[in-house]
C-alpha cells in the first residue's frame, strides 16, 4: 500500500489497485469497465480524467440530467492509504492541519479587510445630511445593498467558472475595486460616496464565493469556514470601533475612510496571496469530500445540479432567507429590543450576548469536521438548523407568555436560535450535500444563489425601515446592525415596545416556518442524494460514500503495474477515445463478462 501522495488535484490521477489477471472483480460487475476499455485501446499513456466511464456522455437516467463528468471518479482508496489507514486519518497529518490553519487565518484576515472597507463609512457622522429627503446614512446603506444585488448575478456567472490559478486575481480585483472606489469618492461629496458604495457592492458581491472556492473540498472545510463566519459575525463591531477611534483622534470622515481603506488594502492583499498560495486539497481530502471542480458551463452543469437537488435547495433557501431577515431585523432593532426587555443603555450585555452566541454556533460548525460521513453530516446540519428555528419560536412564545422573565436570557436564546438556523446552512450545508451526492462541482454557485436571496430580503427590510423612519422623523437603523454605541443610547420606550411586539410575533411564526421548511428540505435532500447515487451507480461510478472507503478492486491493464499512480500530463488520443465511448455500449458487455462476486 502506498501512502497518500500530494498532487495538484486528484482529477489528474487515476488510481488502480493492482490485481492478478485472474483475480475476480470486486463488488460491482461493471467496476472494471473503465480500466478494461483503456487496456483494449493498447495505451499505457497518462490517464487524466475525473470521469473514466462515459466522460461527456449523457447518463442513463433523465437524458442530460445526469452526466458522468459531474460525479466522483472511480477510485480504489486502498491505493492511497497505508495498511489499516482510513481516509480521515490520511487527511489528519500535521501538514494538512497546518494548511487548514493557514487557510482559516488567511480567509479571516481577507474577510476582515473587506469589512474595513465596507463598514467604516457607516461609522462616520453626517450631521443630519439628507439626500432626496432621506438621511444620508440610509441612502448609503441602500446604495451598498443595491450594489451587492447587482453584483451577485455577475458573481454567479464568473466565480464558479474561474480556474484555481485565477482566484488570486479575483480576490485582488474585489478588494481593490472596493478600496479604490471608496478612496476616490471621499473628497467629492455625498452623491459620490453613495456611488462608491454601490460600485464597492458590485465588486464585493464575489468575495464570499471566492473564499468558498479556495476553502471547499477539504477534510476541515467546516472548521475553516467557521473562521470566516466568526469574522462576519463578530468583527464588524471591531471595524466600526477602529473607525470611531480614528474619528476621536481628530481625523475627518474622509481621512478616516482613507485610512481604513488603506489598511484594508494592505491586509487584504497579503492575506489574498496567502490564501491563493495554499496547495489544493490532498487526495485524502478528495477521498472524503469529493473534488470541487470549476463549472465549465453555468448554464449546463449548473442547471443540471439545480435539477438534481432543486427542491431541497429551494426549501433550504426559503428557510435561509426567512431566518436571515429575522436576524437582520434583530440586528437593526437591537437597541429597541434591549430597551423593551429592560436592558437599555447597558452595552456590556450586548457584547456578552453576541460573543456567547458566536462561540456556541461556531464551535458547533467547526466540530462538524469530526463527522467524516457527509450524508450523516448533511442531516446533522439540517437537524441543528431546524432545531434553531424551533428554539427561536419556542423561546419567544414562552417569553411572551411570561413563562420566564429574564430579558437577557430571551435575547440570548433568540440569538442562538437564529444563528444556529442561519450559519450552518450558509457555510457548510452545500459542501456536505455535494460530498454526500458524490458531485464533483464547486459549491460556490449554490452559496452565491442563497446569499443573493438573503440580500433581497434584507434590502426590502432596509427599504421599509428607511420609509418608516422618514414618516416618523427618526434616524433609520444601520445596514450593519447595532453597536455598543447605539445600545448605550436607549430609544423611546413607546417605539421599543412596538418593535418588540412586532418582532416577537414574527419570530414565533417565522421560527415555526423555518423548522418546517428545513424538515421538508431534509426529506428532499435525502431523496435527491439517494437518486443521484443510484444514477452514478448506473453510470459505472462508485455509489458508496467517500467516508466509507469503498474498496473497488479492478484489473490493472497490462504494462501499467500495480498500484498505479499515473503522472500528471495530457491523456493520449486512445485514452480520450476510450473515455468518450457511449456509456450504454460499454457497460453491457463488461457486465456480461464480469465474474460473479465471490
Amino acid at each position: 500500500m502506498a501512502r497518500v501522495a500530494r498532487t495538484p488535484s486528484l482529477s489528474s490521477t487515476l488510481l488502480v489497485a493492482g490485481a492478478p489477471e485472474d483475480e475476480p472483480c470486486g463488488s460491482r460487475s461493471s467496476c472494471g469497465s473503465s480500466v478494461d476499455s483503456v487496456a483494449d485501446s493498447g495505451s499505457d499513456a497518462d490517464m487524466r480524467s475525473t470521469s473514466i466511464v462515459g466522460m461527456g456522455s449523457d447518463g442513463l437516467l433523465g437524458g442530460a440530467l445526469f452526466r458522468s463528468e459531474d460525479f466522483a471518479s472511480t477510485l480504489d482508496l486502498n491505493a492511497i492509504l497505508a495498511d489499516g489507514q482510513t481516509a480521515d486519518e490520511a487527511a489528519a497529518t500535521p501538514h494538512d492541519r497546518l494548511v487548514a490553519i493557514k487557510l482559516g487565518a488567511a480567509s479571516f484576515g481577507y474577510h476582515f479587510a473587506v469589512l474595513l472597507i465596507k463598514i467604516t463609512p457607516f461609522a462616520a457622522t453626517y450631521a443630519g445630511q439628507r439626500v432626496c429627503g432621506l438621511p444620508l446614512k440610509s441612502v448609503l446603506a441602500l446604495a451598498q445593498t443595491c450594489g451587492y444585488l447587482t453584483g451577485k448575478p455577475l458573481a454567479l456567472l464568473i466565480v464558479p467558472k474561474l480556474r484555481r490559478e485565477r482566484l488570486l486575481h479575483g480576490l485582488l480585483l474585489v478588494l481593490w475595486g472596493q478600496g479604490l472606489a471608496l478612496v476616490l469618492a471621499t473628497r467629492h461629496g455625498a452623491i459620490a460616496l453613495a456611488g462608491a458604495l454601490y460600485v464597492g457592492g458590485v465588486f464585493g458581491a464575489a468575495a464570499w464565493g471566492l473564499i468558498v472556492r479556495l476553502c471547499e473540498g477539504r477534510a476541515r472545510t467546516d472548521a475553516i469556514m467557521s473562521c470566516v463566519s466568526f469574522c462576519a459575525m463578530g468583527m464588524g463591531g471591531v471595524a466600526k470601533s477602529a473607525a470611531s477611534a480614528l474619528l476621536g483622534a481628530g481625523l475627518p470622515n474622509g481621512g478616516m475612510m482613507c485610512a481604513c481603506a488603506t489598511a484594508g488594502l494592505v491586509l487584504g492583499s497579503a492575506t489574498a496571496a496567502l490564501l491563493a498560495a495554499q496547495e489544493p486539497p490532498s487526495m485524502a481530502d478528495v477521498a472524503l469530500r469529493g473534488e470541487r471542480r470549476e463549472l465549465s458551463s453555468v448554464r449546463e452543469q449548473g442547471v443540471r445540479l439545480i435539477r438534481r437537488h432543486g427542491l431541497g435547495v429551494a426549501l433550504a433557501t426559503c428557510a435561509y432567507v426567512l431566518v436571515g431577515t429575522l436576524r437582520a431585523y434583530r440586528d437593526f432593532y437591537q437597541p429597541e429590543l434591549f430597551e423593551a426587555v429592560g436592558l437599555g443603555g447597558r452595552p456590556a450585555l450586548f457584547a456578552a450576548s453576541e460573543l456567547s452566541v458566536a462561540a456556541c454556533v461556531l464551535t458547533f460548525t467547526a466540530a462538524l469536521s469530526i463527522i467524516t460521513d457527509s450524508w450523516v453530516a448533511l442531516n446533522v446540519i439540517l437537524a441543528a438548523a431546524m432545531s434553531g428555528g424551533l428554539a427561536l419560536a419556542l423561546a419567544t412564545f414562552l417569553f411572551r407568555a411570561h413563562a420566564y422573565s429574564s430579558g437577557f436570557a430571551w435575547m440570548l436564546l433568540v440569538g442562538a436560535g437564529a444563528f444556529f438556523a442561519y450559519v450552518p446552512v450558509g457555510t457548510v450545508l452545500y459542501e456536505r450535500l455535494l460530498a454526500a451526492a458524490h458531485e464533483q462541482l464547486t459549491t460556490s454557485m449554490l452559496s452565491i444563489l442563497s446569499d443573493a436571496a438573503v440580500l433581497v430580503g434584507t434590502g426590502l427590510l432596509l427599504a421599509a425601515d428607511s420609509m418608516a423612519a422618514a414618516r416618523a422623523g427618526r434616524a433609520p437603523h444601520s445596514a450593519h446592525g447595532a453597536t455598543t454605541a447605539t445600545i448605550a443610547t436607549p430609544p423611546a420606550a413607546v417605539e421599543a415596545g412596538a418593535v418588540f411586539e412586532l418582532f416577537s410575533r414574527i419570530a414565533v411564526v417565522g421560527g415555526v416556518l423555518v423548522g418546517a421548511l428545513l424538515f421538508c428540505a431534509a426529506l428532499a435532500f435525502n431523496a435527491s442524494v439517494r437518486k443521484t447515487r443510484e444514477a452514478s451507480s448506473m453510470l459505472g461510478l462508485p455509489v458508496s460514500d467517500f467516508a466509507a472507503r469503498a474498496q473497488l478492486h479492478v484489473r490493472a491493464p497490462a504494462g501499467i503495474g500495480a498500484p498505479l499512480m499515473a503522472q500528471a500530463g495530457a491523456p493520449s488520443e486512445a485514452a480520450v477515445h476510450a473515455e468518450r465511448v457511449d456509456v450504454g455500449e460499454r457497460l453491457a458487455p463488461n457486465r456480461a463478462r464480469a465474474p460473479p462476486v465471490p
